[in-house]
């Protein structure tokens, strides 16, 4: 036994004592007319064993805590040096500050440069881990699953959007269920069938403006990316790019104000639950309409529709409830539809910028003969796969993630000064990782991980330090068919036009909210073919 150890057993005991004093020496006064165990009885004040109990049970878990990490060879992780060490308020303030700037994810991975790959803080009780090693992403999400489910900020985060039967907040037998009821949308056929796909990606090319003049790119890779999904979900698009009806611009509206509105929220961790939220309770109710009212339509119906496959009808025919459907429709296009815009968007201001990249885009793409690529042949561009990963490394959609221990779980690194020593992660902590900070490690791409170069995933192969879309059982289930809109948009992009030159001269700005976007957007003009 430690003399850490010893020390918390020790209070432990004396606390317990007593406490188990103060209670025989009360109970014996009452069944004997006032009179006392002993002559220190008005030190045994029943005001004082709320406290004496509550400090008990901390001394003891400290003692639990010390003797689990004396076993495992455990050594504390590094400790951000918070001036509030019990309430963390310069933390949240900090937090909030970034969160309001947009670049919450540059000030965490200053602090990872900071202060190491496993370092924590603490506010409002509440520990957290923030991790940096790939070895212990991989052991939440793979060997440790289940002592890690979707719980804290991001389980808030998706509910309040989505709904509590969205597969993004769900877990154990529920989330099993969900995934297999979704699972069959996203099997090779249906996503390689890209008639869906090119429909709206052609509506996109004909909207693009080929006299020179400027364009923002961003809001109508979100357009794209609307239609495409509420397409794919109800057999109906809202064909925000053609010819689209009020209802169907405040449904993109008030999900897109929700979306950020819910980042900001839960990224001020405990705090979350006290703030205001009139603003984004109001903007969910549009949404929500909105995807009910298709429902209603689809549970009316009397025939299948004539095509072959609608996502919205297969829930229907699961018998699923209304709610159920509309949580995992809005879940999906959380998932799938913002991710996808933002990656394009990036795409664009890279391409603008980047004729190098563009030129060996082109090499590649000249292989079609000017005809419209299908599934395989995407999978089979080598250049354009690279640049694709090269993207989400560098600029990844979903900038960061945690999950909070239902259990104590021991990962495999992180401990001690120099970090490699075991870390013991104390049930109810939370953990977070930032993608945006792990695809930049320079152990595991090289000295120019900061470069944007395309060319180093000839020799480099996908390991745990590039996960953008997760890992684990619960990988991205939508990861195909994001990467195919991905590619089959900027395949199609590249042959319709000759020339990209950007049209603005402010620096590159990065704004995660829940996913990424540029905050000044993509503006460039297009040269055609």
């Amino acid at each position: 036994m430690s003399i850490e150890e010893l020390g918390y057993l020790t209070a432990s005991a004396a606390l317990a004592a007593y406490v188990l004093g103060t209670a025989a020496d009360k109970c014996y006064s009452l069944m004997h007319n006032g009179q006392h165990l002993t002559p220190y009885y008005p030190a045994l004040t029943l005001w004082a064993l709320p406290i004496a109990v509550v400090a008990q049970k901390a001394f003891h878990r400290r003692y639990e805590i010390a003797k689990e990490m004396r076993k495992h060879g455990c050594k504390p992780a590094n400790i951000y040096p918070q001036r509030d060490p019990i309430l963390g308020i310069d933390v949240l303030q900090r937090t909030m500050k970034s969160i309001k700037a947009g670049r919450v994810m540059q000030e965490w991975h200053q602090w990872y440069q900071d202060h190491g790959n496993a370092f924590t803080t603490s506010t409002l009780g509440t520990t957290t881990f923030f991790l940096n090693d790939p070895e212990n992403i991989k052991a939440i999400l793979t060997r440790d699953f289940e002592s890690f489910p979707i719980k804290g900020p991001r389980q808030l985060t998706t509910t309040m959007i989505a709904g509590e039967h969205n597969i993004l907040s769900l877990n154990k037998q529920a989330w099993h269920d969900a995934r297999a009821l979704i699972r069959p949308t996203f099997v090779r056929n249906q996503v390689s069938d890209m008639a869906c796909m090119d429909r709206h990606v052609e509506h996109l090319l004909n909207k693009i403006p080929t006299d020179g003049t400027t364009v923002e790119m961003q809001e109508m890779f979100y357009m794209l990316t609307m239609d495409t999904s509420t397409d794919f979900m109800f057999g109906q698009s809202t064909n925000t790019l053609t010819n689209p009806t009020k209802e169907a611009l405040e449904f993109m509206k008030t999900f897109d104000r929700s979306t950020h509105g819910a980042a900001k929220i839960t990224r001020t961790g405990p705090l979350a639950r006290y703030l205001p939220k009139t603003e984004f309770n109001a903007n969910r109710k549009v949404y929500v309409g909105f995807v009910d009212r298709y429902i209603q339509e689809a549970m009316a119906r009397d025939k299948t529709p004539e095509r072959s496959y609608i996502f919205l009808d297969e829930l229907v025919k699961s018998g699923a409830s209304p709610d159920q459907i509309r949580d995992q429709i809005l879940g999906l296009i959380l998932g799938g539809r913002d991710t996808t815009a933002g990656a394009l968007s990036m795409s664009l201001w890279i391409f603008a910028r980047r004729p190098d990249i563009v030129k060996s885009l082109r090499d590649e793409i000249a292989q079609l003969d000017g005809k419209k690529p299908k599934w395989e042949q995407l999978k089979n561009m080598r250049y354009l796969n690279f640049f694709i990963k090269e993207l989400l490394r560098l600029y990844p959609s979903v900038g960061g993630t945690g999950r909070q221990a239902i259990k104590d779980t021991v990962l495999p690194t992180g401990g001690g000064l120099d970090g490699k020593s075991p870390l013991f992660v104390p049930k109810g902590s939370v953990v977070r990782w930032s993608m945006y900070t792990l695809h930049r490690r320079k152990d595991t791409f090289g000295p120019d991980a900061d470069e944007f170069r395309p060319e180093r995933w000839d020799t480099l192969r996908s390991s745990w330090g590039w996960i953008p879309f997760s890992g684990g059982p619960r990988i991205c289930i939508g990861q195909q068919f994001a990467l195919t809109q991905l590619s089959y948009t900027i395949v199609r992009i590249l042959q319709r036009f000759s020339a990209i030159e950007p049209r603005s001269d402010e620096p590159l700005k990065t704004n995660y909210g829940i996913t990424l976007t540029l905050d000044n957007g993509c503006h460039v003009a297009f040269t055609p073919a």
